[in-house]
């Protein structure tokens, strides 16, 4: 139950039930990472001794040293965006919007819980730029891109559609490139490497 979204610990104090603080999403959000990076996360807890987390997550060891600068700063974030999110799942959408207000000035984002929503949210809106995940219900993303591209108008053509994947594996990366997606970032969201994208196809 605790790893649920917004579900939250209670306590008696004085014959009254009161909440922690929070919004109750750290562990859901937490549960959610380490699932995405393949691995499990587990609780011991017992009433008033306390409680401890852990999870278990397997890397491959690189055997060569390399050395990565992170240079953010360099970029140059555009500003007045109006982005539309398009993800069906509430953790991964609230990362996202959290990450996008941290970086973009004045930026305005609309959300659509599937394609299907998608298509018709720019059919009747002006969009800088489309976060567009891949699996969704009713309709996917790549589908969603597709139906986008094929209308007549100019926008449709032109209107910068960044794909969101678990699993960037050269097939799905060139099905994202058929489709009509500008480029594609992978999930969990890594911040320079997303900032990179949307400067790059915003520009």
């Amino acid at each position: 139950e605790i790893f649920k979204s917004f579900e939250q610990v209670y306590s008696s104090k004085n014959n009254k039930k009161y909440f922690s603080e929070g919004t109750g999403l750290g562990l859901s959000i937490t549960k959610e990472l380490v699932e995405q990076m393949g691995g499990e996360i587990y609780l011991d807890s017992e009433i008033n001794k306390g409680s401890k987390f852990y999870f278990n997550l397997n890397f491959e060891i690189n055997k060569e040293t390399v050395i990565i600068e992170e240079k953010t700063q360099d970029f140059t974030f555009p500003e007045n965006l109006n982005i539309l999110l398009v993800e069906d799942t509430p953790i991964n959408r609230f990362l996202a919007i959290e990450i996008l207000k941290q970086n973009f000035k004045n930026v305005k984002i609309d959300i659509a819980e599937n394609g299907k929503i998608a298509v018709e949210k720019i059919e009747s809106n002006t969009y800088d730029l489309v976060l567009m995940d891949f699996k969704m219900p009713v309709m996917d993303g790549l589908e969603a891109t597709k139906i986008i591209r094929a209308k007549a108008k100019p926008y449709f053509k032109t209107l910068p559609i960044l794909g969101l994947t678990a699993n960037a594996i050269p097939q799905q990366l060139q099905e994202a490139k058929d489709a009509g997606m500008n480029a594609c970032v992978t999930k969990p969201i890594y911040l320079p490497e997303l900032l990179k994208a949307i400067k790059k196809v915003t520009s």
